[in-house]
C-alpha cells in the first residue's frame, strides 16, 4: 500500500482544517527549524506508543521529516496500527523550506 503524500502547501491547508502535523525528526534536527504548526515527536518515540501522542485514531495526521522517508515509514506504521487518516509531507522540511513556508 502506498502512503498518501501531500505537498507542503496542501499540508498548511489541512492544518487550517484541524489536521495534526507531527515532525518525526530528532530534537537536534528540529532545532534548525520546524514547519509552523508542527509538534515535535521523534519517530521512535511516536511509534513506541502512538496513543500517547495521538489519542484520536480518526483524526487526520500528517507527518513530516527532513526529506520524506522517515515520515512515510512512520505513516505506514500508524496505518498498520489502525489510524485511519495518515499522510506524509512530500519532500519534508527541505521542500517546506524551499517553498519559503513559515518555520519556527
Amino acid at each position: 500500500m502506498s502512503i498518501p503524500e501531500l505537498s507542503p502547501e496542501q499540508t498548511r491547508e489541512r492544518l487550517a482544517h484541524g489536521a495534526v502535523l507531527i515532525d518525526v525528526r530528532q530534537p537536534h534536527e528540529r532545532a534548525g527549524g520546524m514547519a509552523e504548526g508542527a509538534r515535535g515527536v521523534a519517530k521512535d518515540e511516536l511509534l513506541a506508543d502512538p496513543a500517547a501522542h495521538l489519542p484520536l485514531r480518526e483524526q487526520e495526521i500528517l507527518l513530516i521529516c527532513q526529506s520524506g522517508k522517515r515520515s512515510a515509514d512512520a505513516a505506514q506504521a500508524l496505518l498498520d496500527a489502525g489510524y485511519a487518516h495518515v499522510a506524509s509531507v512530500a519532500g519534508g522540511t527541505v521542500a517546506w523550506r524551499e517553498q519559503a513556508l513559515p518555520l519556527v
